[in-house]
C-alpha cells in the first residue's frame, strides 16, 4: 500500500488539470472555467435541504427534488419561478420515502417520475404535479445502506428512462460500501416497472479488475458508471480498461471508445480524506454531537491497522458521468481537493470525433447532475447555505486553453 500506517494526516493538495500517464509524467488538458455569473438560479427558496437531483420535462419545466425534508418534490416554470410543492413523507401510496433520483420519460401526460427506493416505486407525476400513476419496481431486496451515497461516491439504485420501459441499478447482495457497487446488476424492465431481462452483471462482466483489485479491496476501489443520453443509449465506463461502451434501447452493444485517462497512485490524502469524512459522518449520526477530531482520529488510526486491505492501491479514474449530444461524454475527475468523497469540480469530456480530451471547471458553489439540451442542470449552494436548483450553458468546448504552468 502506498501508505505510511504510522503516519495519519488531514490535509488536501492542489487541484491540477492534468492526467498522469503510467511512467509518471503529466499531460496538460485544455481546460474551460465557468464563471460563477453563468449560473441561473431557480427561485429561491430557503426551506430547501440536500437537494438531490434536477430535471427538465418535455414542456421546459424544471423539476428539483430533495433527499431529507418534505415536500420532496418542486415543480419551476420554464422561467423559474415556483408553481408547485408536493410529495409527503410516509409509506401510503401518495407518499414517499427516501427519494433517490428523478427520472423524465418524454410523455406529456406524465413527464416526470421520482425514483422512491424506500417504497420501491416510481412515482409518476402529471404536468402540474398531481401523481397519476406509481408503479411497484420489481427489484431484489429492499435493504440499501440509507446514506450510501454521503459515504461512498457512485448513483446507488440508479433508475432511468431506457427504450419503452425502463433500466435499474440492481444489487442482489444489497449495497453498503463501495466494492458492492461491482456485484451489481443492470436490469432492463417494463414500463409497468416489472423485470424484462438482465443488461448486465457487473461481477461477471469485471471479474477481471475486480480480482486484480485483491481479495478484500470494497472501499475507494473504480467502479462502472453509466447513463442514459437524450438520444436513447445507455453508455456504460469500464474503469477497468478506461472505455466507454454504448448500447441500444434493445440492450444489443453498439460501439465502444477508448478515453485516454491512466489512474494514480492511491495516496494518503486521498485515503485519509474520506475515512475523515465518513468517520466524522457516522460520529454525528450517532451523538449528534458536535466533532470530536481526537475520537475521530483514534477511529481511522484502529481501522487502517486491521482493514488497510480493503483499500485499493490506484485511485479510480473517476466518479461521474454524464452524456450530451453526438455521444459526447463527461467524467467527473477524482479528487479530495473538492470533496472527501473524491467529486471535484473538474469534469473531462470526451468527444469520438476528437483525439483530445477538454476539461471544464465548475464553480465550486454548483454541483453538476444532468445534461438536458444546450445546459447542464444542477444544483446550487449560496454563501449562506442555501440551495436551489440551477443551470449554466454548455461551454464551447474549443475556447479551452491550456492552464498556466
Amino acid at each position: 500500500m502506498p501508505m505510511n500506517l504510522g503516519r495519519i494526516l488531514f490535509h488536501t493538495a492542489p487541484v491540477a488539470a492534468a492526467l498522469t500517464l503510467a511512467c509518471g509524467d503529466e499531460i496538460m488538458i485544455p481546460t474551460v472555467t465557468i464563471d460563477p455569473a453563468a449560473i441561473t438560479t431557480l427561485q429561491a427558496d430557503a426551506a430547501l435541504q440536500q437537494v438531490q437531483d434536477v430535471a427538465v420535462d418535455e414542456s421546459g419545466q424544471y423539476w428539483v427534488l430533495q433527499r431529507e425534508e418534505s415536500p420532496h418534490v418542486l415543480l419551476y416554470s420554464a422561467e423559474g419561478q415556483l408553481l408547485n410543492a408536493f410529495g409527503m413523507s410516509g409509506p401510503a401510496r401518495t407518499q414517499l420515502s427516501r427519494t433517490f433520483w428523478l427520472v423524465p420519460t418524454g410523455d406529456a401526460s406524465r413527464p416526470m417520475g421520482v425514483w422512491d427506493v424506500g417504497n420501491s416505486k416510481l412515482a409518476l407525476y402529471g404536468p402540474t404535479g398531481n401523481l397519476v400513476m406509481p408503479y411497484a419496481v420489481d427489484r431484489s431486496r429492499r435493504d440499501v445502506y440509507r446514506d450510501i451515497d454521503k459515504e461512498s461516491y457512485g448513483r446507488p439504485v440508479d433508475l432511468a428512462r431506457f427504450g419503452d420501459g425502463y433500466l435499474l441499478q440492481d444489487h442482489p447482495d444489497g449495497l453498503s460500501r463501495t466494492g458492492d457497487y461491482l456485484r451489481a446488476q443492470l436490469l432492463l424492465l417494463h414500463s409497468d416497472g416489472q423485470r424484462k431481462a438482465l443488461l448486465m452483471d457487473f461481477e461477471e462482466e469485471f471479474a477481471a479488475g475486480r480480482d486484480a483489485l485483491g481479495e478484500y479491496a470494497e472501499l475507494l476501489v473504480p467502479i462502472p458508471l453509466w447513463t442514459t443520453c437524450e438520444s436513447g443509449e445507455l453508455v456504460l465506463f469500464d474503469p477497468f480498461a478506461s472505455r466507454l461502451r454504448w448500447f441500444g434501447p434493445d440492450g444489443g452493444e453498439l460501439a465502444s471508445d477508448t478515453v485516454p485517462l491512466v489512474t494514480r497512485d492511491l495516496t494518503d490524502d486521498d485515503i485519509n480524506s474520506y475515512l475523515f469524512h465518513t468517520f466524522e459522518h457516522r460520529w454525528y449520526k450517532q451523538t449528534t454531537r458536535d466533532l470530536d477530531t481526537a475520537v475521530i482520529e483514534r477511529s481511522i488510526e484502529e481501522f487502517m491497522l486491521s482493514h488497510f486491505l480493503e483499500l485499493a492501491e490506484t485511485r479510480p479514474y473517476t466518479v461521474g458521468i454524464m452524456c450530451g449530444s453526438n455521444r459526447q461524454v463527461w467524467l467527473q475527475q477524482f479528487s479530495v481537493a473538492d470533496n472527501p468523497l473524491g467529486y471535484s469540480n473538474g469534469w473531462v469530456v470526451h468527444e469520438p470525433s476528437q483525439t483530445e480530451l477538454r476539461r471544464v471547471q465548475f464553480p465550486a458553489s454548483f454541483r453538476p447532475l444532468r445534461i438536458a439540451g444546450d445546459r447542464i442542470l444542477g444544483a446550487h449552494t449560496d454563501e449562506q447555505g442555501v440551495q436551489t436548483g440551477a443551470w449554466v450553458p454548455i461551454p464551447d468546448l474549443s475556447a479551452a486553453e491550456l492552464p498556466p504552468q
